[in-house]
């Protein structure tokens, strides 16, 4: 099937320094056609747009909705990169209640979440009782450094693995990167919103575990949900749905097997099961940047101080959150991707030494060995410092 481009928008604004032509260049040609469609935006330190860059299409013809070129306002799955916006919402949380005086909340057993507090004590009071021994001692700080023992990826229920016990050879302590890092903080009600927690366990009180577990497991997915949108997607003005991308004015994208697939998969809400971590969030590609953007240059969300805490240059094996760390000729940056359905959708956020932000989203499973967005942000960036 021969590829029709339908769609193409390439810009990149000058800047002292810093070649944006070449960091475009390196980028989009290392990108190719490997995708359906793709979109990623360079940011500087103030959040203006230095690169915007557009290719193919969202959606083909003949999908319910029309053919819909890909661009830096598609609608789009993030995959694991929705894990920063757990972490920021867990980060702003324990600022939130930084201020708040010391001791345990108005619920009774629940102390003030903390990188320090237990993640124990937020837990469902059954998952509390039941948690194994070694998992006991793990913190909040540790979720977020990845080293509370948890397998990458497992499928077994939640409740069953808190049972059961550390997943890694290596056990609690160690830095092992794992989804559920993240999706724990759905796990723990009686970190976002203890006296709603409270009220979802007094409901739960007489049910068999079965649907205790399940039920519980949804109230706290709800009360993620519910923080995330009042505390980070509101206040950016950002509009950010979870598992589901039935947008006015139907600019979202569809997910293909390959850049000349014709059956797209379309993400479609689940009411019995809302999760979002580690990897639901459908968004943009402009309004995620303008997170990172606010994440990691104003104290919108949280202070300059606790993202310090989370991009840790001196010591970056205590970064919380951030999956990667990354070595430049000028410092160190961070960076996050992530994936769906098999490699469908494609997904990257990286912070760069001088303070630049990018974000990048595509639709399709690219071709075997190309080259991921990672690696190309970071050859662009090195080019564009060092070319003319």
């Amino acid at each position: 099937m021969t590829r029709v481009l339908i769609h193409k928008r390439f810009q990149a604004k000058p800047v002292q320094g810093f070649n944006t032509k070449a960091f475009l260049q390196t980028v989009s040609e290392g990108l190719g056609q490997a995708y359906m469609g793709y979109a990623f935006i360079l940011q500087d330190g103030n959040g203006e747009r230095l690169v915007e860059a557009e290719y193919g299409l969202a959606r083909v013809a003949g999908e319910d909705d029309g053919e819909q070129p890909f661009t830096i306002r598609t609608k789009t799955a993030w995959g694991s990169v929705s894990k920063m916006v757990t972490f920021t919402a867990a980060m702003h949380r324990i600022q939130v209640m930084q201020s708040q005086p010391l001791g345990i909340t108005t619920v009774p057993a629940t102390p003030k979440p903390s990188l320090l507090a237990p993640m124990k004590a937020f837990l469902p009071r059954r998952w509390q009782q039941m948690l194994h021994p070694e998992f006991a001692d793990v913190t909040i700080g540790m979720l977020m450094q990845h080293r509370a023992g948890f397998a990458k990826t497992q499928s077994a229920p939640i409740w069953e693995r808190l049972k059961n016990g550390p997943e890694t050879d290596e056990g609690v302590g160690t830095r092992h990167y794992s989804n559920t890092s993240a999706s724990m903080f759905q796990s723990m009600p009686f970190f976002f919103d203890p006296a709603f927690a409270q009220q979802g366990e007094e409901q739960l009180e007489n049910r068999p575990n079965d649907d205790y577990n399940a039920l519980i497991d949804i109230h706290g997915k709800n009360i993620y949900q519910k923080y995330v949108q009042e505390n980070i997607w509101q206040p950016l003005g950002i509009t950010a749905r979870c598992n589901d991308a039935d947008f006015p004015r139907k600019n979202y994208a569809m997910f293909y097997a390959s850049p000349s697939d014709t059956n797209g998969k379309k993400v479609e809400p689940d009411p019995e099961d809302p999760k979002c971590a580690p990897g639901g969030w459908i968004l943009s590609p402009l309004a995620m940047g303008q997170f990172v953007h606010a994440l990691t240059a104003t104290n919108k969300i949280i202070s300059a101080a606790n993202y310090a805490l989370m991009g840790n240059t001196a010591s970056t094996s205590q970064r919380l959150g951030w999956a990667s760390v990354h070595t430049f000729p000028n410092g160190t940056g961070f960076s996050h991707n992530g994936a769906r359905w098999n490699g469908m959708a494609k997904a990257e956020m990286i912070v760069f030494p001088n303070g630049f932000t990018a974000v990048a989203a595509s639709n399709s499973k690219p071709p075997e060995n190309s080259t991921s967005f990672n690696s190309l942000f970071r050859q662009a960036y090195e080019a564009a410092l060092t070319t003319p």
